[in-house]
């Protein structure tokens, strides 16, 4: 992907991914306060299902088992989940905060724990049977306060609580029973729950499944930016051929369609083998008019020799040959001078157009 594209692909992913997280910032994420009441368990006194008549249980001097009563326990914890602070200015002195209990009467209150010691000292006083008011404080991100209801309602009827009043910049706030979602799996339970065997076979899905995908990326992006690379290549062979006329010979096409292909470092590596080689045959023929040229020397071993030794060796000299920039000639191998000089003069203009 370096080697094709005009950027590091690594730097573009980077790009991509701190242009998302700061989308999400700026325009998805929610930076206001939100309040949640959870009940955290909720637990009966008595359990009694029998009527048996000579059974009484009474509660600060009433029968409330013959009155068709029961006591509950519940624990709830008010909790500010959103990405804001809550402040005391944010509570509204005319509609204050709090709950109330509805299908039943509060007959005890009580702070158990808050996520600070400030919070744990919070007040929260019951302002009726039913009603319960929080004074204003600060309740930062992800802080809450646990507190503890002895509930007295009606057999028949299971009592629940609703939020009362105001705080600014919270539009609702959630009452959730844990009780009736404590059987559902969460996020990670179910994505990484399971024995070994259930674990492998995910870890082979998701390894696979992770690598098509990237895969899947990087051909989305490959296919249109090629697309466009060869196209804008071909505009420059264009425009080379028709300010160098002598460069319409067709001989010449393999020059431009390698670069097409294979861009401007494939003909580098084209015009280093040929000068290398070209450099080697010169070297040749002079020691050939000298008189210490030892007989019996095979110039087409010397050059084979070469490019068996070559860094560049993967451009073998049939594949040379067959593009026409050498040849052979009396069993030697030479090279096309007039490819070579076509040749340079593309790569010496394509460098001085970048």
């Amino acid at each position: 992907m370096d080697q094709r594209f005009a950027w590091s692909f690594l730097g573009f992913l980077i790009g991509a991914f701190f242009g998302i997280l700061t989308v999400y910032t700026e325009f998805i994420r929610d930076d206001t306060p939100s309040i949640t009441l959870t009940t955290l368990s909720d637990a009966s006194v008595l359990n009694v299902n029998e009527n048996i008549s000579d059974l009484g249980i009474t509660y600060r001097g009433q029968d409330i088992h013959s009155a068709g009563l029961s006591l509950r326990v519940v624990v709830l914890q008010l909790e500010n989940d959103g990405n804001a602070t809550i402040l005391p200015s944010h509570f509204d002195s005319s509609y204050p905060f709090g709950f109330e209990l509805i299908g039943g009467e509060i007959v005890r209150l009580e702070v158990l724990d808050g996520s600070s010691e400030y919070l744990q000292n919070a007040s929260i006083k019951q302002t009726t049977k039913t009603d319960v008011l929080i004074t204003p404080c600060i309740l930062e991100s992800n802080e809450w306060i646990r507190v503890k209801t002895i509930i007295l309602h009606p057999k028949e009827k299971m009592p629940n609580f609703s939020s009362t009043g105001k705080i600014a910049n919270v539009k609702n706030i959630d009452i959730i029973n844990s009780a009736s979602t404590q059987d559902d799996e969460g996020l990670l339970t179910k994505s990484f729950g399971g024995n070994l065997l259930v674990q492998f076979l995910r870890g082979i899905g998701y390894f696979f499944g992770t690598f098509f995908s990237i895969f899947l990326l990087m051909l989305l992006i490959a296919l249109p930016t090629e697309y466009l690379t060869r196209r804008r290549r071909k505009k420059i062979v264009r425009e080379f051929r028709e300010s160098n006329p002598a460069t319409q010979n067709s001989s010449y096409d393999s020059i431009f369609n390698s670069f097409i292909l294979d861009g401007i470092h494939q003909l580098n590596i084209i015009a280093w083998q040929l000068k290398d080689y070209l450099r080697l045959l010169r070297e040749q023929s002079r020691k050939k008019e000298s008189d210490d040229l030892h007989r019996g020397s095979d110039d087409s071993e010397s050059i084979d020799s070469m490019a068996r030794r070559h860094p560049f060796h993967s451009l073998r000299l049939d594949w040379l040959e067959k593009k026409g920039f050498m040849f052979r000639e009396n069993g030697n191998w030479n090279v096309d001078e007039s490819q070579l000089k076509v040749l340079g003069d593309f790569l010496n203009w394509v460098s001085a157009r970048n």
